[in-house]
């Protein structure tokens, strides 16, 4: 009898270590795809550049606004207004890079719970008030627990749209 449940045991300790190989499998493709996606702070605010701003400047309506150096904003060729795309977004004035906010949403879209300021905490390497902070924004410009949408990518786009437009 004894036999058995040693053999038991061993069974349950090999599944386990073989899901938590997947599972961490799985989570370093995920990391690798959003490394792909948001490579740096340039990329993820050109993202929140093209969701919340209209083609045209809204002074003089010429098309073209280029990246000022150094400053998170834009500003128009010809006139010269400057244009901050962080205003007006859950972002706008957190010290916290947009990179890290972006992977936040990216953790917590394809997480098949619910996730806790610990979790994010433990993910992202920022501190308990911090990831607190990040989880409590998110949540609130989002309905993270109420949607149909699946785990995943598709989540993915869906709550990134919800907290930026």
């Amino acid at each position: 009898m004894l036999g058995g449940i040693a053999w038991n045991f061993e069974f349950h300790i090999q599944t386990h270590i073989t899901q938590s190989t997947k599972a961490m499998k799985s989570t370093i493709r995920n990391f690798q795809k959003f490394q792909k996606l948001f490579p740096n702070e340039d990329v993820c605010l050109e993202y929140v550049f093209k969701k919340t701003s209209s083609q045209k400047c809204d002074s003089c309506g010429e098309g073209k606004r280029y990246r000022v150096s150094g400053r998170k904003c834009y500003a128009c060729s010809r006139c010269g207004k400057q244009l901050h795309p962080l205003s007006n977004t859950l972002f706008e004035k957190s010290s916290t890079p947009l990179t890290m906010w972006f992977y936040a949403i990216f953790i917590i879209a394809h997480s098949k719970r619910a996730i806790s300021a610990r979790d994010l905490e433990g993910h992202l390497g920022v501190t308990y008030k911090t990831a607190w902070r990040m989880l409590n924004g998110i949540n609130k410009r989002t309905k993270t627990r109420g949607d149909e949408t699946p785990v995943g990518t598709e989540r993915f786009w869906s709550l990134l749209d919800e907290i930026v437009c």
